[in-house]
């Protein structure tokens, strides 16, 4: 699958093509989003409800065959959800850097913006740069690679989607690490 970002650095591949399919992707789904919206499902469950559907899986992968780092984690946080009920899976998407990515099993006691405080069998999963780390692993990597920057230092907005094990699902927005917002169905 092509990527307007992962890629660019590769003499074949052609950053214009790959960027408009991704932004007439990201059109198709927000009109997707307002057509269930127009059904009275409130925000944010309109957009929970569209992005853990089998529609948006097929339109990034089989209508449109790009994703970036959102399209990838949104993907991986349905398929851990459909197989893996029992487990908690976290979507995070920063905006300073932008980039978005996965965490599995975090004790929710544990402070977001403080991966060496998260329980040692916390993993992070980059779908996008197809690699997983242990919290040891990712907190290395925190420090050295300019696009995770997970700290108290953080800028930007910061949207934050838990599946809960079992059952249940928060949507968090958070400014730079402070949170200004939270809706939760169980």
């Amino acid at each position: 699958m092509e990527s307007s970002t992962r890629n660019r650095y590769l003499s074949e591949f052609n950053t214009r093509t790959t960027s408009l399919k991704i932004t007439q992707l990201r059109h198709d789904a927000a009109a997707r989003i307002a057509t269930i919206s127009q059904t009275g499902v409130p925000y944010p469950n309109d957009f929970i409800q569209f992005f853990a559907s089998k529609e948006y899986e097929d339109l990034v992968i089989d209508t449109y065959k790009v994703a970036n780092c959102s399209e990838c984690a949104l993907i991986m946080l349905n398929e851990l959800r459909k197989n893996h009920p029992d487990m908690t899976v976290e979507y995070i998407a920063t905006e300073k850097p932008d980039h978005t990515f996965n965490l599995i099993n975090r004790d929710q006691r544990t402070p977001l913006f403080e991966p060496e405080k998260w329980n040692e069998n916390s993993l992070v999963v980059d779908a996008w740069m197809g690699s997983v780390y242990t919290k040891k692993g990712f907190c290395v990597a925190n420090a050295k690679l300019p696009h995770y920057n997970i700290s108290n230092n953080i800028t930007g907005e910061t949207q934050h989607i838990i599946k809960y094990a079992g059952n249940g699902v928060s949507y968090r927005t958070y400014q730079k690490n402070k949170m200004v917002s939270e809706e939760s169905m169980f």
